[in-house]
């Protein structure tokens, strides 16, 4: 878990944390992490997470070389990439890569959108040549990116996910009229990603904003006025994000806003690009799950990340301008950590008191088990797998059924 948080912040800064401001931007990623994202079903699966976090960690590290390239080309504008000649380093990179493309379904799908979109930008925009290294290791990761995607148990699951109708074909998609496509694009834009985070960053996004207009901002009113609105309306939603208020129903404003507010500074400087890329990507990467009707919270790590890069590189601008930004991440870490400790703790109980419960009535030879409803309530939301519902014979209770070897069980 900790490789994870160092290897975000290195991909997005390009550095180890040195100095205070860089240990202060770790406690700020860490915080957002926890508060913002799902951390629970990312870090604290009841099955156990060491094959989802250490596919990211394989790929994180794979993403080093590439990410340093693309620093150095799209941002300090360097006209040539080097090429390495030695052969078993290449070759060894290359078998390392397979790995890192089978280490998500849907985070793979993502990387190379990202590899296809930025090479076609280096080759055609930047008329800039690609040395041999940089391709293979592209090959090498899409190979194992295809072994993943066509293995029997992704093609087993994607069986049992159509039985259910949780998957619709590329076929069924493109029989859907206009309006149904449309409302099926609009629904996954409101419906996933994290409203909590997106609201944050737009809350940071706009800080930023002020600070890269605060020249123009101040020769009129009129415009002075909206970034005002605009800046109030970011300040309501990280208000609410506390109180339980459905704030989907905000995403697509949100998009909006962020998207003409980077168009906005990315000519003033062209550097900012980066900004509206990020969230265009982000929105890519959404959509790119348009298949699966359920959408595990998990599945959105890839999308964090995208968010915990943007959120980063303004607040390593920002950092040095005052120092109420040492005070906010450090809130973020410790409002988050007063929420996650507690909780784990209940999360821990509760499980074992359900194993308890589970395991006594066998002992007495019940097989028909009932859970008490304030187990489940605890931490419904909080978790990835689907928690126990009242009806033994939908999903996941069944499912304890055969883990537990008992006749049914439900919350009561």
């Amino acid at each position: 878990m900790y490789n994870i948080f160092f290897l975000i912040f290195y991909l997005s800064l390009y550095k180890l944390p040195k100095d205070l401001n860089d240990c202060i931007l770790m406690f700020f990623l860490v915080g957002l992490n926890i508060k913002y994202t799902s951390f629970f079903a990312n870090f604290l699966w009841r099955a156990g997470c060491m094959n989802y976090l250490w596919g990211f960690n394989i790929c994180f590290v794979f993403l080093i070389p590439y990410v340093k390239c693309w620093n150095e080309i799209l941002i300090n504008d360097k006209k040539d990439l080097k090429n390495n000649k030695n052969i078993i380093l290449i070759i060894l990179f290359g078998l390392y890569a397979i790995p890192s493309g089978m280490f998500s379904e849907y985070g793979g799908m993502c990387v190379s959108l990202l590899f296809l979109l930025l090479t076609i930008i280096i080759k055609f925009y930047k008329k800039i040549k690609i040395p041999f290294w940089y391709i293979y290791g592209i090959i090498c990761f899409e190979v194992g990116y295809y072994f993943l995607m066509f293995s029997s148990g992704l093609k087993n699951r994607k069986k049992y996910m159509k039985t259910i109708k949780d998957y619709i074909t590329i076929k069924e998609f493109l029989n859907l009229s206009l309006i149904e496509k449309f409302y099926l694009i609009n629904e996954k834009i409101l419906s996933r990603g994290c409203s909590n985070f997106l609201g944050f960053y737009l809350f940071l996004f706009s800080i930023f904003y002020l600070n890269e207009k605060k020249n123009k901002i101040i020769k009129s009113i009129y415009i002075k006025s909206i970034y005002i609105i605009l800046l109030s309306f970011a300040i309501f939603i990280v208000i609410n994000l506390k109180k339980k208020y459905n704030l989907k129903k905000y995403n697509s404003i949100v998009y909006i806003i962020i998207i003409y507010l980077s168009i906005d500074i990315s000519f003033q400087n062209y550097n900012n690009l980066i900004y509206l890329f990020g969230i265009l990507f982000y929105i890519i990467s959404i959509l790119l799950s348009f298949q699966i009707r359920f959408y595990a919270k998990r599945s959105g790590f890839i999308s964090f990340n995208i968010l915990n890069y943007l959120s980063l590189n303004i607040l390593n601008k920002l950092i040095n301008k005052s120092k109420i930004f040492h005070i906010i991440s450090i809130y973020i870490l410790i409002s988050s950590l007063k929420f996650i400790i507690p909780n784990i703790f209940h999360i821990y109980n509760d499980s074992n008191e359900i194993d308890k419960i589970i395991f006594n009535n066998k002992k007495n030879g019940t097989y028909n088990i009932i859970i008490p409803r304030k187990l489940i309530n605890n931490y419904n939301g909080l978790l990835d797998w689907a928690t126990l519902t009242e009806d033994s014979k939908k999903f996941p209770n069944y499912s304890y059924n055969n883990y537990y070897n008992i006749k049914s069980i439900k919350v009561s």
